[in-house]
């Protein structure tokens, strides 16, 4: 049963999660799916960008601008008059940022990213069309999630987790920017442990490489979650979902059958069978209790409720299909049994994770860091304490006091936490407080990677092709309405089809 931090427990009350995320939770809208199979008792909001680290998200933000511009992304979305009496019709594509998305709002987000707070990759709806930055501006997050967040629903990409080296990246952005947030809005962090897969692209095929991979991901949750648990304070209980364990259990049961199908057909993203494991985990590790087993277990799934709102549901031109309702009773059993009685498949039992364990994972780098050529590592994000002008600007807590000093800032409780594994040598920020920010040090305003041709503001991959009828549709413009809005996408939905990176 999972203890919670500072609230009751949740079930069956009305809880608010919010979800940060790569890939794995893009792919058959994870965000929708767990708000589906609540049934009325979950309302969610998401951070998303595909091929993201959970440091990288920070420095992009959204990523879902030509991903889900769908219908169905209509559903949630708004007519909204713009500052200048324009008329704007805006799908739902989630928060700018993670802080807008964890407080409300966001002072680095600006008109086209005019600050350069950002990495803009042309895929943040937010730098991309001013009149969805202006709405999710435009309102307080207690107008969106009475309350305030319960829960954020976290991942990272699998090879991160599993690295040591990578993993000191992602402590870096728990200390500069998650810990202090979640410690002052008292939310709940999920770290989600995501599946270990056989496919080339790990270098792993067999099945001691997915014991391998499988413990190494989960050593690098526990890791994350004894970090964050000791930043973010008391009322701020942080929790490990065990995907990744009830996808190794599913292996135990049907090496086969089943657990071909968690796939997609890239061998490395959740399929429906996967999305629904993932989905069933992550409720149960948040409220201690299965979702309602009619609500899940079902003839049709793919017409049926719990995927019926998906922004882009890429399990329906995948091999694997959806589960049939047997097959769903089935994972929905091991999911029950890995979350909630704390099962550990046989293959990780008294399993010893040896100096060289990930040696396997660190030859290939094909799905390592996401934007290779564009930063370096987190040397950058670290300059400074955390966030180059982002961190100048909260330093100088231009948000009032708001962040606790936000993202470079350790306060009291949690001060211990900048020392204890040697921070006073600058362990996890690598004696790089003065390498240069992103503004200085040539790697995004000068080297052309952005400002001089690659951004997608000058390439004409989005704004000038028409494929989104001028970003999202103005009516002054297009003369669209309320009722053929979500033609503006002209079939492009058919066309952008997958839009995810291999290992995310």
């Amino acid at each position: 049963m999972v203890a919670f931090g500072g609230r009751p427990p949740a079930f069956p009350a009305h809880i608010n999660v919010a979800f940060v995320g790569n890939s794995y939770f893009y792919v058959n809208d994870l965000p929708r799916f767990v708000e589906n199979i609540g049934d009325g008792h979950i309302t969610q909001d998401s951070v998303l960008h595909n091929s993201a680290s959970i440091l990288q998200i920070i420095m992009t933000g959204n990523g879902m601008y030509n991903k889900w511009a769908t219908t169905k992304a209509m559903i949630g979305g708004t007519k909204f008059e713009t500052n200048t009496g324009k008329t704007a019709y805006l799908y739902d594509m989630g928060a700018c940022s993670v802080p807008q998305l964890l407080t409300g709002h966001d002072q680095m987000v600006t008109k086209q990213n005019g600050l350069g707070s950002f990495i803009d990759d042309g895929e943040n709806p937010c730098f991309q069309d001013d009149a969805y930055r202006q709405y999710e501006e435009s309102f307080d997050l207690k107008d969106k999630v009475k309350g305030g967040w319960d829960f954020v629903v976290i991942t990272d990409q699998s090879k991160v987790m599993a690295v040591d080296e990578t993993r000191q990246e992602t402590l870096s952005a728990f200390n500069y920017t998650y810990g202090p947030l979640l410690k002052k809005h008292n939310i709940s962090p999920i770290i989600v442990q995501p599946h270990a897969y056989s496919a080339s692209s790990a270098n792993s095929t067999s099945l001691s490489d997915l014991a391998t991979f499988t413990a190494l991901i989960m050593e690098g949750a526990e890791i994350y979650k004894k970090y964050l648990g000791k930043r973010t304070g008391w009322f701020s209980t942080a929790h490990v979902a065990p995907v990744g364990n009830a996808f190794a259990a599913i292996y135990e049961e049907s090496p086969y059958d089943l657990y071909p199908k968690l796939f997609l057909d890239d061998g490395i993203h959740p399929s429906a069978y996967g999305t629904f494991v993932y989905g069933c985990v992550i409720y149960a590790t948040m409220t201690g209790h299965m979702p309602k087993y009619n609500r899940v277990v079902v003839d049709d799934m793919e017409n049926s409720d719990i995927f019926a709102t998906a922004r882009r549901l890429q399990a329906t031109t995948s091999v694997a299909g959806f589960p049939t309702k047997d097959e769903a009773a089935i994972l929905y059993k091991i999911a029950k049994k890995v979350a909630l009685r704390g099962y550990k498949p046989k293959m990780l039992r008294g399993f010893q994770i040896e100096s060289d364990a990930a040696d396997f994972l660190t030859t290939n780098n094909d799905n390592g860091a996401a934007y290779q050529g564009d930063y370096q590592s987190y040397n950058q994000y670290s300059n400074g304490g955390g966030g180059g002008s982002y961190n100048d600007y909260y330093q100088d807590q231009a948000y009032g006091g708001g962040y606790d000093g936000a993202y470079g800032g350790n306060d009291d409780a949690n001060a211990q936490q900048q020392n204890q594994n040697g921070d006073d040598n600058n362990d996890y920020n690598g004696n790089y407080q003065n390498n240069g920010n992103y503004q200085n040090n040539g790697n995004y305003q000068n080297n052309g990677n952005y400002e001089n041709g690659n951004n997608n503001n000058n390439n004409g991959n989005y704004n000038n092709n028409g494929a989104y009828g001028g970003n999202y549709g103005n009516d002054d413009n297009n003369g669209n309405d309320d009722n053929n809005a979500q033609q503006q996408n002209n079939g492009n939905e058919n066309t952008q089809q997958y839009y995810y990176n291999n290992g995310n």
